[in-house]
């Protein structure tokens, strides 16, 4: 693994894992976003309405689809797009682990969002104003090029 990165304290690595796949790995926080949601109800100070992903037309909702947000820095280190790409999420504090979707491009220099329903699968609160965690025991494994799977749901890659 090569090291592509650093964004707030944490590496970025990017190869192979052992199966021969191409990923990118990190060991960060976790902020809750909650793009996507119809309307703001949770008073989220950073909401938006549209998610940089979309499927079947429509925008992730945070509130029911575990994805993952990236810095674009990451979406320009690799050939493949991240977009749409499987993850696989682990709270290393909990070891519980969630499939996710990148499906949001979140600040240059912000590293370890995830939506709302990720943070549930995770064991964290879900609230976009308190929840998540500042310690970094979130672990990350994007692969890259590979479409998500999530809960039955086959997601397209998407060009950035």
């Amino acid at each position: 693994m090569k090291k592509i990165g650093t964004i707030e304290k944490c590496d970025i690595w990017h190869g192979n894992d052992k199966n021969g796949r191409e990923i990118i790995q990190y060991v960060a926080k976790m902020a809750i976003c909650a793009d996507g949601i119809p309307r703001n109800t949770y008073g989220d100070p950073h909401w938006q309405s549209k998610t940089a992903y979309r499927h079947g037309g429509k925008y992730l909702n945070a509130d029911k689809v575990p994805y993952v947000v990236v810095p674009p820095s990451i979406i320009a280190a690799v050939e493949p797009p991240v977009l749409g790409s499987e993850c696989e999420v682990e709270n290393l504090s909990n070891k519980m682990v969630s499939d996710a979707i990148c499906g949001e491009v979140g600040p240059q220099h912000k590293l370890g969002e995830g939506s709302m329903e990720l943070a549930r699968r995770l064991g964290l609160n879900p609230n976009p104003r308190h929840g998540g965690t500042e310690d970094h025991i979130i672990r990350f494994t994007i692969f890259v090029g590979e479409s998500a799977v999530v809960d039955g749901v086959k997601y397209r890659l998407q060009p950035s």
